[in-house]
């Protein structure tokens, strides 16, 4: 893929049809990686995000830090 920023392989990935399966493939291979980096000393948030199509997703960690902050704020999920 020839693509010189995010949005436009994004584009290509959704028309393809395969948008969601990459994303989570990226947030797992990031998480793998990053909790080999730091062995355990840390749980991982990760949040995939583009300033033109918003949230790409992310991981169960990062649901659970938002979900935390969500209920200590009030607020409830938005």
């Amino acid at each position: 893929m020839d693509c010189a920023t995010t949005e436009a392989a994004v584009d290509i990935l959704h028309d393809a049809g395969i948008l969601d399966k990459v994303i989570k493939r990226v947030i797992c291979r990031t998480e793998y990686y990053l909790n080999r980096k730091i062995s355990g000393l840390a749980e991982i948030g990760i949040v995939l995000f583009s300033n033109e199509y918003g949230l790409l997703g992310m991981n169960r960690k990062a649901e659970d830090i938002l979900d935390g902050l969500y209920c200590r704020s009030g607020s409830g999920k938005p």
